[in-house]
């Protein structure tokens, strides 16, 4: 796949398992609820993200699974929906895996929750290619 903005892909699938896993994908995601439909839309499974920690480093992870906000904030009436999610009412678990971050040693691969998606950025790979 050839794009000036390509991000990066976790897996590699052939085409036919791309159409099947497409299709169950699709069923699945209509079967979320509206603002989790919303998150997936801005930040896509099966992409590699760098997350920035507090001490000004970053790890490259994948999404795992997104929380749905609470009972009371699905009363909230939102007007700029993209805002809640990008900033705090959708968190998103990730993992952390050495095979993502071959550039430093981690001292242990793992899954770190409560992650908003604004601390997630797309990873470009150059020249737009993606693995």
């Amino acid at each position: 796949m050839k794009s000036d903005n390509a991000m990066a892909e976790a897996w590699n699938l052939e085409d036919e398992q791309r159409a099947r896993d497409a299709m169950k994908a699709d069923e699945w995601y209509q079967s979320r609820p509206k603002i989790i439909q919303e998150a997936l839309d801005l930040r896509p499974p099966f992409f590699l993200y760098e997350m920035s920690l507090k001490c000004g480093n970053y790890h490259n992870v994948v999404i795992y699974s997104f929380s749905e906000p609470g009972e009371e904030q699905h009363k909230c009436d939102f007007e700029d929906t993209k805002a809640i999610i990008m900033n705090t009412h959708v968190m998103a678990t990730v993992v952390v895996l050495q095979k993502y971050n071959p550039h430093k040693i981690l001292a242990f691969e793992r899954r770190v929750f409560g992650i908003r998606l604004d601390e997630l950025e797309p990873i470009r790979l150059l020249g737009g290619e993606t693995e």
